[in-house]
């Protein structure tokens, strides 16, 4: 593949998606696997087609970094997500941090709402309201607490802070602004 038809390949490809530097490397270094050996020469013009990526402004590994944040807390996914699809695309350490620094508490708590309110997790879930002739019939009970913690978790957040969100009032509906 010629450097011309590799930089079209780039751009084609950051037309459809956002990328880090790393990630580019690799989707382009996997096309050219799929048509042959990759030789030394071939991996320096990937690293000269990122590197023009770069200078371009089509690829800038901070910015990346920001938007996949912005879109885990927006989506209900934890920072520890985040973090881990970003490790995974390749983004340096010290801007995933830069990144995750810029979040609070807060924005991980309504994170979390917004994912219980979507599975309907905790003060979320369906029941039947209070005094519906059950006196605790607006609470979750043992199993269904333990379940819900248990999903949370899973998805990244930690044990305190998906305790808060499962026992939060069903009344207050925090995440109702989420």
């Amino acid at each position: 593949m010629t450097p011309a038809a590799l930089e079209q390949a780039a751009v084609r490809y950051l037309q459809r998606f956002a990328s880090s530097e790393k990630n580019l490397e690799r989707v382009l270094l996997r096309k050219l696997r799929r048509l042959g050996p990759v030789g030394d020469d071939d991996r320096a013009h990937i690293a000269e087609v990122v590197d023009t990526m770069k200078r371009a402004g089509l690829i800038d590994d901070n910015a990346y970094a920001r938007g996949v944040v912005q879109s885990a807390v927006s989506s209900g996914k934890s920072l520890f997500a985040a973090r881990q699809k970003l490790r995974q695309k390749g983004v340096p350490g010290p801007i995933i941090d830069a990144a995750i620094a810029v979040r609070t508490d807060d924005d991980e708590l309504l994170s979390a709402h917004r994912y219980a309110r979507r599975r309907r997790l905790g003060p979320y879930r369906r029941t039947a309201p209070a005094g519906a002739g059950q006196p605790d019939a607006g609470r979750l009970d043992a199993d269904e607490r333990r379940k819900d913690l248990a999903k949370l978790c899973r998805r990244g957040f930690s044990f305190g802070l998906a305790a808060r969100v499962i026992d939060a009032d069903p009344e207050d509906r925090i995440g109702e602004w989420a």
